[in-house]
């Protein structure tokens, strides 16, 4: 797959919208912008504390910039929502 190619952002899109009420993981891979659905939550507090965790979990003794795989949060709109 070409990063970033039309049917990629499509898909990554789609794939940002939790269920309505919930909020949403991403695992995204850094090197080659794969990504898949980690699990959709009840709430944002449950969310991040996991994706934080996970990310953190997955950066070791890495720099921010050689993390390969990083979890991202978004509610029901698609919204990202920091932590």
């Amino acid at each position: 797959m070409i990063p970033f190619d039309d049917e990629h952002r499509e898909s990554a899109a789609n794939d940002r919208l939790a269920p309505k009420g919930k909020y949403r993981i991403l695992c995204v891979d850094k090197f080659d912008h794969e990504h898949s659905i980690y699990g959709d939550y009840h709430s944002s507090e449950e969310a991040l504390l996991i994706a934080k965790r996970k990310t953190e979990n997955a950066a070791g003794s890495s720099s921010d910039s050689s993390i390969a795989i990083v979890y991202y949060v978004y509610d029901d709109q698609g919204n990202y929502i920091e932590y």
